[in-house]
């Protein structure tokens, strides 16, 4: 998949009764997908289990976003289209704090996954596979409580450059953090260079809830 963002999301802090890949609090910082190789639909896929939940999708650090709303029958699955707020949920530009942190509550427990389908043929007919010719497809499992800590390590790829010189794309290994309360201060030291700062030179950087930062790969 081409990608700049997003070999990982990093979730921070708050502690909250979960099970698994379940619960009810879910946190995501969205990737940069590259636009020039079928960067969308984006979609959340949320499930119920074996009880209804009323479910509501915000970004607390940006009051633009307006909150989305839905119902899930018990044992049933729901697709909310996020496509017409790309610009305000991928977490682009890197180096910068923003303010794209997605936060998922739910009234009861449900699984829930981000998927890029990637599509050629937009507009499309439907959201679902048999309809789209996806190119640059990828989906990304939200873990909830599993999912939140505070000291990570991140591998990456290291056998293709992540920009080739013969290459139209512009799609970069990156790494995505979010906060879950304010004042969340996050070190970060890399092995090798990445956009705006230096290998093996710690920085912090300083969230408050919902805010977001990218790292973002200049090399392999």
């Amino acid at each position: 998949m081409y990608s700049r963002v997003l070999y990982f999301t990093l979730l921070f802090c708050i502690s909250f009764n979960s099970h698994a890949q379940g619960g009810r609090e879910f946190w995501f910082a969205a990737p940069e997908v590259t636009s020039q190789h079928a960067d969308r639909p984006i979609l959340l896929r949320l499930s119920a289990f074996d009880q209804a939940a009323k479910v509501t999708i915000s970004q607390p650090a940006n009051a633009s976003f307006k909150p989305i709303t839905v119902s899930i029958s018990a044992n049933s699955l729901q697709t909310i289209d996020l496509t017409a707020s790309i610009n305000l949920i991928e977490t682009k530009p890197a180096d910068q704090v923003l303010k794209t942190g997605l936060f998922i509550q739910s009234t009861s427990e449900i699984s829930a996954y981000y998927e890029v389908l990637g599509s050629d043929n937009v507009p499309r007919a439907s959201l679902d596979y048999a309809y789209i010719k996806a190119t640059n497809s990828d989906l990304f499992v939200l873990k909830g409580y599993s999912a939140l800590g505070n000291k990570f390590f991140i591998p990456m790829q290291n056998f293709w450059w992540n920009q080739q010189t013969n290459s139209l794309q512009d799609a970069w290994s990156s790494f995505d953090i979010v906060a879950t309360e304010n004042n969340t201060h996050v070190t970060i030291t890399t092995t090798q260079d990445i956009f705006g700062r230096a290998k093996q030179v710690p920085f912090t950087v300083i969230l408050n809830k919902g805010e977001t930062y990218s790292a973002r790969s200049l090399s392999s």
